[in-house]
């Protein structure tokens, strides 16, 4: 029983390298290792035991959630009626302002301060 288990820590430590799903390679070595002890419920025993803590069913909540809103195209309403909104208070968006306009100010700046036309000595024609 020992070497089995040790086994199944191999192979789902060789999953995790192989970098698929790490909740799925845990929760389906979990679950083998309980069929293999001849107790399959003490899985979801555990399971339910853990969800008595409020974290646990906060952040199983906030996952389905977010898979429902994925599942039915909200969360791209959501972020569209998000940028409306910014649109409309954009003067409110000050860090962003203040970085896109001095970094436009230095963008096509000649050495002695002339302001100089994109693409004025590049070297091309």
């Amino acid at each position: 029983m020992l070497i089995l288990g040790g086994l199944i820590v191999l192979a789902a430590l060789f999953l995790l390298v192989k970098r698929y799903e790490a909740r799925m390679v845990l929760v389906g070595a979990g679950i083998v290792m309980c069929l293999v002890s001849g107790a399959p419920m003490k899985a979801l025993d555990a399971f339910a035991k853990g969800m008595g803590s409020g974290m646990i069913a906060s952040a199983c909540s906030s996952m389905g959630f977010a898979l429902a809103m994925r599942f039915t195209g909200c969360d791209k309403h959501l972020i569209n009626a998000l940028a409306k909104i910014l649109l409309k208070v954009n003067w409110l968006l000050i860090p962003g302002g203040w970085h896109g306009g001095s970094g436009r100010r230095h963008l096509h700046s000649h050495p002695d301060g002339r302001r100089r036309a994109p693409g004025y000595g590049s070297g091309c024609g």
